[in-house]
């Protein structure tokens, strides 16, 4: 047989599968940050759950660790760094990399670092901390002290030291003594605790945030207002002088940069940045409510509630640092291929590229749903609509004005719009009290609503409230005060799911395959006839550990799938009735927050990781080839045998 020699091109196709990767989105950048510190010259931010963020240029940040949980301030003491918490502390020999916990129950935690060494009152004791072993000083510094009881002398412990500051040989606490009324304030001991002093000027506090020092003078800050003292610690006077007259701020926080003094002070409900300077307080222009003030070398730095600002030692001058710093944790709702929203604080944030950029909006809707080809969303004002996801208009005729302001939630059942309604009053140790309650409703897409509340329970003549719609291609189901109800499109009431206990509420639903799967704290439940009859679904899923009211339920290409979103991070997609591990690999070493799906991606909003999306590989894979030589070479041992082989080279 001829040998037929070609020269060509051909296409290399690969089998279609669901394997992919995922990405971080350019999205929401922001983050609710508690402080920022410095190492090796590098400026680093600390989230509030605890995540670091290193930041590379003057528009780039990177994820550094996920650092030590609810870390409020870091001192550095040679090569180490120790981050203070809520509870306790933790210490970092690689600049925030890895954390070694030292105490985490601790209660009334506070520390100062003075000489070199950090000092710690923790479960009201005090502790030297030494940064050599990790350890702690136990022998310590005595807090407690003698006084007079019913006219003998008791020797009494200290009760709730929230601040605690050494200068020299003095050591100065703020503390209280439950056994006396009013006797709280600053004490001051010469000799390691043995003998305590009150000091004068400071009565009747509930509690302090901050105790420092600056060029001599000390200051306290209190619950009601900030205090000073010249001389070391024994005569105390309120440091107002700058605020307006009869008005007594409330400092949040202070803080030393320079030799000088910083706070962020509440005035009239607002918050605001002031400086101290020869004794008198100005304000610090921002175009930002700071929360939050934190030094990290010679600069102060701002947080407020998305972003980090650095003061230029000028009234009114500050540089943001967050550009590029994505550190967000976001509701998502993915109304199309096309248009996602995410929600973030009282921020808004919308990207038409699948993240490749997001656009912050100038409006601060609750959540967004789709029906047709408009988008609705709800606010204290009511529902709007908008074809575009920019322009928005009312589309609340219907509802009454009285109850916009207590829509929760707002979902498309198969072409139909339900708007939830709660509205409660609390009550001390009692149930609280219906006010407003069930859905409205419009079939028409949102020109005009009518209440329902069918099925409904009611107290007084008021409908249980409705503060969650899950919506599914087979109906509604909804949480309430009453219990968690569903309704089928052919039914005309809610009735009340069954097979539930008592107190077994659903994290989300799905219909796959026809069946509706319900996700709750005992694990997946799947119901053929749409919650008449239900079975338990969790064979496969690890029993021990897998976590189910953080667990991720969701329907992607066909499968029902379960992120277990724990430290292994395991998708699992179900098989049958059993759960097997998924070729679709999770997120590594990151919190999902929540899941949303589209014909062709996976979009998930994380822990203050911003947004990821998922792309799977192409159903066809290209890769050219170019073959120099081609050759159909004679078949074997012949045609006509049934089994024959035709060989390529």
């Amino acid at each position: 047989m001829k040998r037929i020699i070609l020269i060509l091109s051909i296409l290399l196709l690969t089998v279609p599968g669901l394997k992919g990767q995922w990405r971080q989105t350019s999205g929401p950048e922001g983050g609710y940050f508690n402080t920022v510190y410095k190492y090796n010259n590098k400026l680093y931010a600390v989230t509030v759950n605890g995540r670091i963020f290193e930041r590379q240029s003057d528009d780039a940040w990177s994820f550094y660790s996920n650092g030590h949980y609810d870390i409020e301030r870091v001192y550095q003491i040679g090569g180490k760094l120790i981050g203070a918490t809520s509870s306790g502390f933790a210490v970092s020999e690689d600049g925030g990399l890895n954390w070694t916990p030292v105490i985490t129950n601790g209660f009334n935690f506070t520390e100062t670092m003075s000489n070199g060494k950090i000092y710690i009152s923790v479960n009201d004791s005090v502790f030297i901390f030494n940064p050599q072993t990790n350890g702690l000083d136990t022998s310590g510094i005595k807090t407690s002290m003698t006084i007079l009881l019913n006219g003998q002398p008791a020797e009494v412990d200290f009760f709730g030291i929230s601040s605690i500051l050494i200068n020299n040989n003095r050591v100065i606490i703020f503390a209280m003594i439950p056994q006396i009324a009013g006797m709280t304030g600053i004490f001051y001991s010469d000799d390691n605790g043995r003998n305590w002093i009150q000091a004068q000027g400071i009565e009747n506090e509930f509690g302090s945030r901050e105790l420092l020092m600056i060029n001599g003078t000390m200051y306290l800050n209190t619950f009601s207002g900030l205090y000073k003292s010249t001389d070391n610690g024994e005569n105390w006077s309120a440091e107002t002088n700058g605020f307006p007259a009869g008005q007594t701020p409330g400092f949040l926080t202070i803080t030393a940069v320079n030799n000088e003094l910083y706070g962020v002070a509440v005035l009239n409900s607002q918050y605001g940045v002031w400086k101290l300077t020869s004794g008198t307080w100005s304000a610090v222009e921002t175009e930002k409510n700071v929360f939050r003030l934190s030094a990290a070398g010679n600069k102060l730095y701002g947080m407020s509630q998305s972003s980090i600002i650095e003061y230029q030692n000028t009234p009114g001058n500050w540089n943001s640092v967050d550009d590029g710093l994505i550190a967000t944790t976001s509701s998502l709702y993915l109304i199309n291929d096309n248009l996602v929203f995410a929600g973030y604080g009282s921020d808004n944030w919308m990207t038409t590229d699948k993240g490749s950029t997001w656009l912050k909006t100038d409006f601060e809707y609750r959540g967004f749903t789709a029906a047709g080809n408009k988008v609705f969303a709800w606010d204290e004002n009511g529902i709007v609509v908008s074809e575009d996801g920019v322009n928005w208009s009312s589309s609340s005729n219907g509802i009454p004005q009285s109850l916009r302001q207590y829509i929760t939630s707002l979902a498309n059942i198969n072409g139909v719009l339900y708007a939830g309604i709660s509205k409660v009053r609390a009550r001390m140790h009692l149930p609280p009290v219906w006010e407003a309650g069930g859905f409205y409703r419009s079939a028409d897409n949102g020109l005009s609503w009518q209440y329902f509340a069918a099925g409904l329970p009611a107290e007084a003549g008021v409908h249980a409230p409705v503060y969650r719609i899950f919506s599914t291609t087979q109906g509604i189901i909804a949480h309430t005060n009453g219990g968690t109800f569903l309704k089928s499109d052919n039914e005309n009431s809610m009735r009340q799911i069954t097979g539930l206990q008592s107190n077994e509420g659903v994290y989300d639903a799905k219909v796959y395959d026809g069946k509706l799967y319900i996700q709750t704290f005992t694990g997946i439940k799947a119901s053929p006839d749409f919650g008449l009859n239900w079975e338990q679904v969790n064979t496969g899923l690890p029993s021990e550990t897998f976590f189910y009211v953080s667990a991720k339920l969701f329907v992607y290409n066909g499968r029902l799938l379960i992120m277990s979103n724990q430290a292994d991070n395991i998708v699992y997609e179900l098989n049958g009735s059993t759960w097997v591990v998924s070729e679709i690999p999770a997120p590594e070493n990151i919190v999902v927050n929540r899941i949303e799906t589209s014909g062709e991606f996976i979009m998930a909003s994380t822990l203050e990781r911003g947004v990821w999306i998922f792309s799977p590989v192409s159903d066809i894979e290209k890769d050219e080839v170019t073959v120099s030589e081609y050759a159909l070479n004679q078949n074997y041992p012949n045609p006509f045998n049934p089994s024959t082989t035709i060989s390529f080279t």
